[in-house]
């Protein structure tokens, strides 16, 4: 009897706990932020391939709320579509959202994850962003190349001097005819990066697969060896001249700084972190920028009366002799109205619509009122946050610098209304550089042309095409005539 009795209890204490661990999972379950009906197996992710996700993403946002569960795959997706979303994430519980999920990206492109950006949070990665934040990325070392930046914005503006096509006269802002071959195919192995990183690849959301299935996994292999190969004759060559001591401290570069970190005994900077490092800042240094500024140009001579404000400023900063000057980087604090041009810019234009996804190190319950699971995948839809009509207004989808005009407003990740580079600890660490960089490029296309489009053309902003970052659907192509004297560039 006694051993009946004790059979009894276990039984119904296992029971009890099996019903305990379903309740509790079930309440769980309803605490979970709200979300459309997903498929057996693949989850939400069919919805993501008919249209360009982020608008996907806005669209079903729109439907069940600022903060939406997904899934893809045997993945756990929320997503953020609201600037009070964005702050919950990036800010209020932003040390717990702080890391990455594994991706294929982050395994073929950067090794591993030997890098800044797709970095599990953890020492490596804090490591890194030290190095970028306190040695490669300072105020005074940006500063240190404002006469590289200025030369290389000069010689784009006599390359423009002489038009692409010389019968029309029409410069195409989707084509480099002044780069060498090499230089040439390098831009289109970064265009080709950001275009598949954009991508949703099998392996990130099915790990068992067979990876030969992924044809993404062919191409990023591509890509990558494309990208090290490139890198690692950087290395070497400024290796041999390190050891030649043909290198000084007037042309130091950004790899200078990491081999000389590395050589004093950096153990967190090997040639993979390094060759890693370098992938990040050559291609969000180059894509990113180059992307903002052609939408930019784009609004900017749809809208001629912007175009015509933006050079009455830039006239009164230089001063009567106008015609006879460039626009250099001191200039740039003044232009406050160029400035609003280019945060106006990156939020209706955000380069990235979908920030870099984050992922959750621990369960938290407080969400706006939801509980996220560890694990998680986090989606920041810029895109959807910077066109919220209750942040911004019945005229969100309007292009209208004006906006920040005698406001505080900010893009560099203090508000969340616009979040172009991100906020928290995976801010973009490149944001200084970036806008200086677009302020002093867009500030001198503006100042030293007159632009108008081809006959029989128009500019189109309302169509996108979508990569990890957000291009025109069509290339700008625009016909610019000199406004400077003659040897002034």
């Amino acid at each position: 009897m006694a051993s009946d009795f004790v059979l009894v209890v276990a039984a119904a204490l296992s029971i009890t706990a099996v019903l305990w661990k379903l309740w509790k999972s079930r309440i769980k379950s309803s605490l979970l932020p709200p979300g459309p009906i997903g498929l057996p197996l693949i989850g939400h992710l069919h919805l993501l391939f008919a249209n360009p996700p982020h608008t996907v993403l806005q669209r079903l946002s729109a439907r069940h709320g600022p903060i939406m569960s997904l899934r893809f795959g045997h993945v756990p997706v929320v997503v953020a579509s609201s600037p009070a979303a964005a702050k919950e994430f990036l800010k209020t519980h932003d040390a717990a959202f702080a890391s990455r999920p594994l991706s294929a990206a982050g395994r073929i492109i950067v090794h591993y994850n030997a890098d800044i950006v797709f970095a599990p949070y953890g020492d490596s990665w804090r490591h890194l962003r030290k190095i970028a934040t306190l040695e490669l990325l300072t105020a005074r070392r940006i500063d240190m190349f404002r006469s590289a930046r200025m030369e290389e914005v000069r010689s784009m503006c006599r390359s423009l001097l002489v038009a692409d096509d010389r019968e029309t006269g029409i410069v195409d802002f989707g084509k480099d005819t002044e780069n060498e071959e090499g230089a040439k195919n390098f831009l289109e192995v970064i265009a080709g990066t950001f275009e598949v990183c954009g991508e949703f690849p099998i392996e990130d959301y099915f790990p068992w697969l067979p990876k030969f299935l992924d044809p993404a996994e062919h191409r990023m292999h591509s890509l990558a060896k494309s990208l090290h190969e490139f890198l690692g004759d950087n290395i070497s060559e400024h290796e041999n001249k390190r050891k030649n001591n043909k290198k000084n401290n007037t042309d130091e570069d950004f790899l200078d700084i990491l081999l000389s970190l590395r050589d004093n005994g950096d153990k967190h900077l090997q040639n993979e972190n390094i060759r890693s490092v370098m992938t990040n800042l050559v291609t969000a240094g180059t894509d990113t920028s180059a992307v903002t500024l052609e939408w930019a140009m784009a609004e900017s001579i749809k809208n001629p009366t912007i175009a015509a404000k933006a050079r009455e400023e830039i006239e009164l900063v230089l001063g009567e002799k106008w015609r006879t000057k460039m626009v250099e980087e001191p200039d740039l604090s003044q232009l406050t109205y160029l400035q609003a041009i280019v945060k106006e810019t990156l939020r209706l234009h955000p380069a990235g619509p979908l920030l870099v996804p984050h992922q959750s190190t621990e369960a938290v319950s407080n969400v706006m009122g939801y509980h996220v699971p560890r694990g998680t995948t986090v989606l920041i839809n810029a895109y959807a946050i910077a066109r919220d009509s209750t942040a911004w207004g019945d005229d969100a989808l309007l292009f209208r610098p004006e906006r920040f005009l005698g406001t505080d407003l900010d893009i560099r990740g203090r508000d969340f209304e616009a979040v172009p580079f991100g906020s928290g600890r995976r801010q973009c660490p490149g944001m200084a550089l970036a806008l200086t960089t677009v302020h002093l490029t867009l500030a001198n296309l503006l100042h030293g042309f007159e632009w108008r489009e081809p006959s029989g053309e128009s500019i189109d902003t309302s169509k996108e095409q979508y990569g990890l970052t957000l291009l025109l659907a069509k290339k700008l192509r625009l016909i610019a005539t000199p406004r400077l004297e003659q040897g002034t560039l």
